[in-house]
């Protein structure tokens, strides 16, 4: 049986009933960063936080329209939300989208808000059984240079042998880091008490940099925000006594 078949019983098991397919979408032109204008003989990471912005904010045009078609064909939220960002190489155009199935409960009234999960059916309902809700889908993104000097094998001694690149090291962390940053800071607005079901994904280009060539690393974090309504209708423990129903 497929994962989406048995999501759409579990809609159809939990009361729910599917509103059909929803998206939204945006194209939008994303210039990265061709190249760091600073020597490029130092250790400490380029931030471009204009840049970040910009992603994020696409991003967020993204989300707002899969909210706004939820909410026009009077469903309550949205599962099993997956996302794609496709980029032409010849261009600086970006297509950024989320694709979910639509759920509404018959005969209830409609949300200021309509709900948009990562999650499955079966998962969401877990979710809302353990005192949480889905309220929305928070996004990160970050964008740091390394320079040349630190990414040349060359230059740090080890052309010919193996060896961490550790400014490379710290540059990927950084990334992540700064995207779950990020990802956090989106969710105020939502008022989560936190994110699930996050994704990351880390891409690396080269760059130019000063006379030589260095490295820009991208992070980008989703997740589906969270909010607790109640204490939880089950047992959340993942641990069953051995011994339960035995006299000691």
């Amino acid at each position: 049986m497929s994962a989406g078949f048995r999501s759409l019983l579990a809609v159809l098991e939990s009361g729910f009933e599917s509103g059909g397919i929803v998206m939204g979408a945006a194209g939008f032109q994303l210039v990265r960063p061709s190249s760091c204008m600073t020597f490029g003989t130092g250790r400490e990471p380029v931030l471009y936080p204009y840049y970040e912005d910009s992603v994020r904010n696409a991003w967020r045009t993204a989300i707002d329209r899969l909210e706004a078609e939820t909410a026009s064909i009077g469903a309550h939220g949205v599962v099993g939300v997956s996302i794609s960002n496709q980029s032409d190489p010849s261009n600086s155009v970006t297509q950024l989208s989320l694709l979910g199935t639509a759920v509404r409960v018959p005969g209830a009234e409609p949300l200021s808000r309509p709900f948009l999960s990562m999650l499955s059916m079966d998962d969401t309902l877990k979710l809302l059984l353990r005192g949480w809700v889905p309220c929305g889908v928070g996004v990160g993104f970050s964008a740091i240079h390394v320079h040349g000097y630190a990414a040349s094998p060359m230059w740090q001694g080890n052309l010919t042998t193996n060896a961490e690149m550790e400014v490379l090291t710290d540059g990927v962390q950084i990334a992540r880091g700064r995207a779950e940053e990020n990802l956090r800071e989106s969710l105020g607005p939502l008022q989560a008490a936190g994110a699930i079901a996050s994704t990351l994904t880390l891409q690396r280009f080269g760059q130019s940099c000063g006379k030589g060539q260095g490295v820009l690393i991208e992070g980008q974090m989703l997740g589906t925000a969270v909010v607790q309504y109640r204490e939880p209708a089950v047992s959340v423990s993942a641990v069953r006594s051995v011994t339960r129903g035995r006299s000691s």
